[in-house]
């Protein structure tokens, strides 16, 4: 009986250092995750504080011509300052309620050419970059 007993605990022993084994290495690898997402975090918000991104506002989906430009339909993406092309809009405002004069398709920038505009949209709102 004695000898069962000790099995059982020898058993436990084992199975308890594994347990905390396995805890650790566990802890381990949501620390170096944190670290990489924080690492990224930063390097891009000094990439955008030198300029080399921006935002820009892209199509979520596909958005066919004549269509009403609702907070459904666009988005804010970051993206290499190098991608602007004269025209794109940084702004949500600049495009909410404009129709579009062609299809934009999913992940597209949008571009002051592709909408009516019965007003004038600020112009900080839109690039400004030169084509190469």
């Amino acid at each position: 009986m004695k000898e069962k007993n000790v099995s059982i605990l020898i058993g436990l022993g084992i199975g308890g250092v594994i347990s905390f084994i396995m805890l650790i290495i566990f802890i381990f690898i949501i620390i170096f995750m944190n670290q990489r997402i924080q690492s990224r975090e930063q390097l891009i918000q000094k990439l955008i504080r030198e300029g080399q991104l921006v935002e820009a506002v892209v199509a979520k989906g596909d958005i066919p011509k004549e269509t009403i430009i609702t907070s459904e339909v666009v988005k804010i993406k970051i993206v290499s300052l190098k991608t602007l092309q004269p025209g794109d809009l940084t702004s949500l405002d600049s495009v909410m309620g404009k129709k579009t004069t062609r299809e934009i398709f999913k992940d597209q920038h949008v571009n002051a050419d592709f909408l009516k505009i019965s007003e004038k949209i600020d112009s900080g709102s839109v690039s400004k970059q030169e084509q190469p």
